[in-house]
Order: C-alpha cells, then sequence, then structure tokens
C-alpha cells in the first residue's frame, strides 16, 4: 500500500471546506425549488426504497417514465437525508455538497499517491481539483448532487482498482466493481469508468486477462441497465429532436470537447448556460481553431503516450449525447469528473519542468482558483443573482431572459419582466441558436400573466392562447383563463373548469391548487376550497398565499357552524 500523508489529507480537506464555505448561505436555485421543494418524495425515509424503482421526476407527472433520462436514486436519498435532518432549509443541502466535494478532493489524493506520483504533485493535483472554480456550479448548485456523488463513488471505485494491482487482488478489484453501481446510479457519466480502467491497463494485461478483470463491472452494469429500464422503460431518450447535418454534429462535437479542454485549464468565463451556434456556417472561425487546438493536443498526447489526456476525453464521452441532454450542449459541472485527469496532467507536466519554481507556480495557481471560486459562489447564492451574472456575458439566452424574468414578475415588477420576455421572443426568432417549444411557451405565458395583471383581458387571452398552441399540455393557460374567468367575468363555473384542468396537466402547481381553492370559496364550497389550500400546501410548505387561504377557509368553517 502506498503511503500517503495526514497532513497532505488535512490541507486538501481545508482548502475544500474553505473554498466553498461561503456558497453555504445560498439559496434554492433554479431546478432546486421543483426537485427539492416541491418533491413529496423526500419528506419521509419510507420513500427511499421507490427510488430505486422510479424515475426521479415521477414525483412530478405520471408520464415522466416516458419523457426522462433521469433515473438518479443516490440524488433522491440523499435529498431525503438532508430533508430528515434540516428540512427545507438550503444549508443542509450545501452543508452535503460541501462534504461530498471534500471526500472527492480526498479521494483523487489518494489515487495520485496509488499511481507513484511524487507526495508534492499528487498534493498540488488535488489541490488544484479541490479548488477549481469549474467546480463551482457543481458544488453551490444543490440540484448538481448527483454529479458530487457520482464523483465520489468513481473516484472510489478507481482507487479500489488501483489498489487491486490490474486485478491481481481478486478482493479489491471486486470492491472496485460493487462501488461503480452507486456511481452508476448517481449518474450516467459513471458508464465510462470500465473503459478507463480498461485503457489504464491495456499495456500492462492480455487481452484475456481484461476480459477476466474487466467482468465484474460488466455484470455490476447490466444490474445498472436492468434497474434503470425497469424504473424508465428504456435506457435513454432525446430531450430534444434538432436535425442537424452530419458536418454540424461533429463539428459541433469538436468545438464542445476544445471547450471544455479550456475551461478545465483556463475557467473564464464561467456561465451557467453555454450557448453554442448550431450550424458551421454560424461558428467557422470558432470551430477551425478548435480544431487546430484538439489535433495539436492529441499529437502531443499521442507523442507522449499520455493515458490521462486520452482518459479525458474518454471520461467526456456521455455529454457528446447532445439530444438526450438539453438545448445547452455543455455545462461546467460536467467536468467534475474528467477533472480528475485534467488535474493530473496538470501536477505531472510542472512537476516534470526543469525549473525548481515549477510546483510553486502550480501553488500560485491553486490560490487564483481558490479566490475565483469563492468569488463564483456568490454568483449562486440566488437565482436573480446567477441569471443576470450569465446574461451579462450572453445576453442572446433566451431560456435565461426567461428565467430572470418569472423572478421578476413574482416581485411585481412588471415592466422589467416584460422586458426579459421580449428580449427572449426576440431571440428566438433566430435559428442560430436551438429552442425548445417551451421557451416560447413560457414567454407567452409571462406576457400573458403581466397582461392580466394590468387589467388588459384581450392581450392576456392572446399570449395564452400562444401559449396552448406551443404546448397543448402545459398547466399554465388554464391556469390564467381560470383567473381571468374569476375576476374579469366573474364566471365561477367556468373558472372552476378551467382550473381543474390546470390541476390535472400540472398535479405538482401549487398556485393552480390555490386559485381553484378560491374558485370553490367564491361558489360558497368552503370545504372544497379547504382541501385545494392544503393540496396546495402539501406540494409547497413555503406557499404563503395558500397558507393565508387555508385560515380563510377555517374560519369560514367555523362561523358557519
Amino acid at each position: 500500500m502506498k503511503r500517503f500523508s495526514l497532513w497532505h489529507l488535512a490541507i486538501v480537506a481545508v482548502l475544500s471546506i474553505l473554498t466553498y464555505a461561503n456558497s453555504a448561505s445560498g439559496a434554492y436555485v433554479w431546478d432546486d425549488e421543483v426537485q427539492i421543494v416541491k418533491n413529496e418524495n423526500l419528506r419521509s425515509l419510507a420513500t427511499i426504497p421507490s427510488a430505486f424503482t422510479e424515475p426521479f421526476w415521477g414525483f412530478a407527472t405520471p408520464e415522466a417514465v416516458n419523457q426522462s433520462n433521469f433515473y438518479r436514486p443516490i440524488q433522491t436519498v440523499l435529498y431525503t437525508l438532508a430533508y430528515a435532518w434540516g428540512g427545507l432549509d438550503p444549508f443542509t443541502g450545501h452543508l452535503m455538497s460541501i462534504a461530498l466535494h471534500t471526500l472527492a478532493g480526498i479521494l483523487v489524493y489518494l489515487i495520485c499517491v496509488q499511481l507513484g506520483l511524487l507526495p508534492a504533485v499528487s498534493l498540488l493535483a488535488a489541490a488544484l481539483f479541490a479548488t477549481h472554480p469549474i467546480h463551482t456550479e457543481a458544488v453551490a448548485w444543490i440540484a448538481a448532487t448527483p454529479d458530487l456523488a457520482c464523483g465520489v463513488f468513481y473516484f472510489a471505485s478507481f482507487l479500489a482498482f488501483l489498489k487491486s494491482d490490474c486485478g491481481a487482488q481478486r478482493k479489491r478489484l471486486l470492491i472496485s466493481a460493487v462501488l461503480l453501481l452507486p456511481a452508476l446510479l448517481s449518474k450516467e457519466m459513471a458508464v465510462t469508468l470500465p473503459v478507463v480502467i480498461f485503457l489504464y491497463s491495456f499495456r500492462r494485461l492480455t487481452l484475456a486477462q481484461q476480459a477476466r478483470m474487466l467482468a465484474p463491472y460488466g455484470v455490476v452494469t447490466a444490474i445498472y441497465l436492468a434497474m434503470r429500464i425497469n424504473a424508465l422503460g428504456f435506457v435513454a431518450t432525446q430531450h430534444t429532436n434538432l436535425t442537424l447535418s452530419a458536418l454540424d454534429w461533429f463539428t459541433l462535437g469538436i468545438q464542445v470537447f476544445a471547450r471544455y479542454i479550456w475551461f478545465a485549464l483556463i475557467p473564464h468565463p464561467l456561465l451557467a448556460y453555454h450557448q453554442i451556434p448550431l450550424h458551421l456556417d454560424d461558428r467557422l472561425v470558432p470551430f477551425l481553431i478548435a480544431l487546430t487546438a484538439v489535433l495539436g493536443l492529441s499529437y502531443l498526447a499521442w507523442k507522449k503516450r499520455d493515458f490521462w489526456f486520452l482518459a479525458f476525453a474518454v471520461m467526456l464521452v456521455p455529454v457528446f449525447y447532445f439530444n438526450g441532454i438539453s438545448t445547452a450542449f455543455m455545462a461546467d459541472r460536467y467536468l467534475y469528473i474528467p477533472s480528475l485527469a485534467a488535474v493530473i496532467l496538470a501536477a505531472s507536466s510542472l512537476a516534470a519542468m526543469p525549473s525548481r519554481y515549477a510546483l510553486w507556480f502550480g501553488w500560485a495557481v491553486v490560490a487564483i482558483f481558490a479566490v475565483r471560486s469563492m468569488d463564483r459562489n456568490q454568483d449562486w447564492k440566488d437565482g436573480e443573482t446567477i441569471f443576470s451574472q450569465t446574461l451579462a456575458d450572453e445576453p442572446n439566452i433566451a431560456r435565461i431572459q426567461l428565467d430572470l424574468a418569472k423572478i421578476l414578475l413574482n416581485r411585481g415588477n412588471d415592466k422589467g419582466a416584460r422586458l426579459h420576455m421580449e428580449v427572449a421572443l426576440a431571440s428566438m426568432d433566430s435559428a442560430k441558436y436551438s429552442q425548445l417549444p417551451d421557451d416560447y411557451y413560457r414567454a407567452h405565458i409571462g406576457l400573458g400573466a403581466i397582461f392580466a395583471r394590468s387589467r388588459d383581458y384581450p392581450q392576456a387571452r392572446e399570449h395564452l392562447e400562444a401559449a396552448k398552441q406551443a404546448d397543448p399540455k402545459g398547466e399554465w393557460p388554464y391556469l390564467y383563463l381560470g383567473g381571468i374567468a374569476m375576476e374579469a367575468d366573474n364566471d365561477m363555473p367556468r373558472a372552476v373548469e378551467l382550473l381543474q384542468t390546470a390541476v390535472r396537466l400540472g398535479p405538482i402547481n401549487e398556485l393552480a391548487r390555490d386559485y381553484l381553492g378560491i374558485a370553490y370559496f367564491n361558489l360558497g364550497r368552503v370545504q372544497e376550497a379547504k382541501a385545494e389550500f392544503e393540496a396546495a400546501l402539501k406540494i409547497n410548505p413555503t406557499h404563503a398565499d395558500a397558507r393565508s387561504h387555508l385560515e380563510m377557509a377555517n374560519k369560514a368553517l367555523t362561523s358557519a357552524q
């Protein structure tokens, strides 16, 4: 067993904690509000077994089994444990993320030691990993917990493999294979681990020896696939249906790979949403630069027979399933596992330099990384900040314009919200970037809500009807049309009909339940109104309006007795 330093482990842990400590005060951001606040499955430890037999988004809609690639039971388990500990306080989730990242950093150090790197080099590699700004999204955003958990189990499995001496010690090899399962159950990225192990052992073992060595990983992967198919009904599905030419797809892949290399080395500019033109005609010069960089680095890696550059590329393979991810073709958090290869390559390269100051330069980079990460953590402190910061760099991202508009709309800043929605619609008129029908839907919903609040009901209805055409299964048009039926037309039966449709289409939309409760209350159906207000609070215990309306219904029922 290779020797490691407890002092080095302590340094890595302290760096990890100090770098990300200021993220612990952050609020729920973006997907957190749905995945955690509205996820009723997290509120009891008794629901943990169902996490392994259902899709992650099953709590949101029964149709999730046919819609989502998300089969991540470990994510649900971790969220459930965090809820059991701290309820809906995001502080608990942030502490969990920092703890996972700290453990991942320690495992990176132990991997380096096991690889036979010098102690100073192992420490530098782990310090680079611990402080790397590219990890801010994964650590500061609670919804990125799967990336952290997958990284921990992935690194633990790889470490156990290294300790097995390429499978010579069967017990440790089996431990490595077993650890692959929770890595896969955390996130699909772990599917690359057996390939990385195969490549690492390629020159050390015969093909027959490799086959015997990889057999346990094959069994574990088969078990995972069976569990995944049982929960989802398939291995993978598409989130988008972009019809690009083969040349567009190929060049897009090259360009994305080059950008991942760039961010692994120079993490700037960091964005919550990366937007890349779809067609080669719109990105020819950046592609040629990317192609030159990729070919040059690949040639250098081949000349030096460098395993880690190849490992970096292999670890990224799952993220090139573009149609299965989203309209954003890359994300900072996807570099969490590949950065293992990047920091090992960087630290080893510095150690190989003739200058005795090379490692000191590495530690200067660690200091810069730590400061940059601390600063970036504050961008993720709340939704308005991260969306505003993203738009400052890339103002034409329709999805982020709409996310920021939603925050302003909820705050009552209709003028600011309308401006962002109109910019979003203008951006969507261009075919340069990928768009989803959901973008048009959300823009028209927001404008419909704004016109309804200003009592311009004809304009409101026009936008809400446009939203219905963009997404016939969306609940929001029915919700707002129900509100208009109540407020403008005083037609409570029609309002109830529309709002019942909204509830059916949006089973975790607490506002639909609250509006339906108000309609029932106005009809004198107070008991039914009370049930709807309670249902709204069951979906979202923090919904203040539903709580106030429930008190109103209870008083009415008490007065009637």
